[in-house]
């Protein structure tokens, strides 16, 4: 912010003119430093503690013997599903194909535009229920009766058949890893964060508070709400915001963000105050 004076008159005006401090003290507003604030603030995020609470091996396999019920792949199936708009249309198909293979009712199905689908690996969980019980009792290239469904009459013919198997450990490994390991932090982080909403209650500053609980607190200092380099760091930003909506050496409640919590004081505040008139000069 510079003093612009235009009138040619003023040119020979210097710092020490009775004009321009004059024209500074009716414009002190235009020249006026933003309030700044000194902020302490701790954010747990729950990926910080993933290392320290990843399953070993020896819990894995222990979970896996104790509840290998829970990895039973289910038996899966693929099909053929033939389908026609009338019933008579399904049952004069019956008949044309009672004596055809597999392909060859799958070429007199191209050349006779029949409408069918190709589906695989499908449990009986993934099928209808009303196709799902005919299917799912058929043998490998046995063709099942008519199945009226809301949308057509079925015709279906089983191609494969993959019993149901027990997984291996090595097949859920990563999953149960996951399960294990999301139940230890989730309490871990659940008790953390009952622990610090009762040193808040108990009037423990953020400093006792970090110490009471292992934490490490982050600060800025001087810094404007909105003039500053955080703006892509949006819980940083959130912290900022807040902070300048609370009053000093008040520490806040646990705040959720995203994945994230955390807390804040406002450690100072300085005011909004005018720029040193030297300095607007320059």
């Amino acid at each position: 912010n510079e003093i612009n004076l235009n009138n040619s008159s003023n040119k020979n005006l210097n710092k020490n003119s009775k004009e321009a401090v004059d024209y500074y003290n009716l414009n002190i507003k235009q020249y006026m430093e933003a309030e700044k604030r000194d902020i302490s603030y701790i954010v747990i995020n729950k990926k910080n503690y993933t290392e320290e609470f990843n399953p070993s091996e020896t819990s894995i396999t222990k979970y896996y013997n104790n509840n290998k019920d829970l990895f039973i792949e289910s038996e899966k199936r693929d099909f053929i599903q033939f389908n026609f708009k009338s019933k008579i249309e399904s049952e004069n198909f019956l008949i044309k194909i009672n004596n055809l293979n597999e392909q060859e009712i799958i070429k007199f199905s191209n050349e006779n535009n029949v409408i069918f689908n190709e589906f695989n690996n499908l449990s009986s969980d993934e099928v209808l229920e009303g196709l799902s019980n005919e299917i799912f009792k058929l043998n490998v290239g046995e063709k099942s009766k008519i199945i009226e469904s809301p949308l057509a009459n079925h015709i279906v013919i089983v191609t494969k058949i993959a019993p149901k198997k027990q997984k291996t450990l090595s097949e859920v490994k990563d999953e149960i890893k996951n399960t294990l390991l999301s139940v230890e932090l989730d309490n871990f982080i659940g008790d953390l964060k009952t622990n610090i909403s009762n040193n808040i209650l108990d009037g423990l500053t953020i400093q006792e508070i970090a110490t009471n609980n292992n934490l490490s607190i982050n600060n800025f200092k001087k810094i404007e709400q909105f003039n500053h380099a955080y703006n892509e760091k949006l819980i940083l930003n959130e912290i900022i915001n807040k902070s300048f909506a609370t009053n000093k050496d008040f520490v806040s409640d646990v705040i959720d963000y995203e994945n994230q919590f955390f807390i804040f004081n406002v450690d100072n505040i300085y005011s909004e105050s005018p720029i040193k008139y030297d300095l607007v000069y320059e």
